[in-house]
């Protein structure tokens, strides 16, 4: 039977004298949350911003989304973020969540979408975007986000 170790517990189980580990894989826990109520049906592409920066030095763990139906036939929304303001971070607009049928209420979670588990070099917004072509028909109705992410 063999003992293997995971790059961090390697660091600090084998290496002498151990390593430093970064707070982005063992801090503390953190949440961005926002909520947004729909003044008016959304076009397609239209970007509502959520919360503060996702600051640098960030590991998003998990993302979710609760929300109205906030179209009858086929609205979607994707959860992501815009690029950092001088570029380093590329804009991701669906890096947590893609195409979330918001035909009816619900919560929808992060799965295995490319923004969970990235380390952000430089702070970004996060953003909710109406995807659906025709984009949503709901006059009224609330959006929330939760970010989850470790640092510190």
């Amino acid at each position: 039977m063999s003992t293997l170790y995971g790059e961090n517990a390697d660091k600090l189980l084998v290496d002498a004298p151990s390593q430093f580990i970064p707070s982005s894989d063992h801090g503390k826990i953190r949440c961005i949350y926002d909520k947004y109520t729909l003044i008016a049906a959304a076009l397609q592409n239209d970007i509502v911003l959520m919360g503060p920066l996702l600051p640098a030095g960030a590991r998003v763990v998990k993302a979710e989304m609760i929300c109205d139906a906030l179209d009858a036939a086929a609205g979607t929304a994707d959860l992501g973020y815009a690029a950092s303001a001088d570029g380093g971070e590329v804009a991701d607009p669906n890096a947590f969540i893609n195409a979330a049928d918001v035909t009816s209420a619900g919560l929808f979670s992060s799965a295995n979408e490319a923004g969970i588990g990235k380390l952000f070099s430089e702070p970004v917004q996060v953003q909710v975007v109406a995807t659906h072509a025709g984009g949503w028909d709901a006059t009224s109705g609330d959006i929330e986000v939760f970010i989850q992410y470790v640092i510190d």
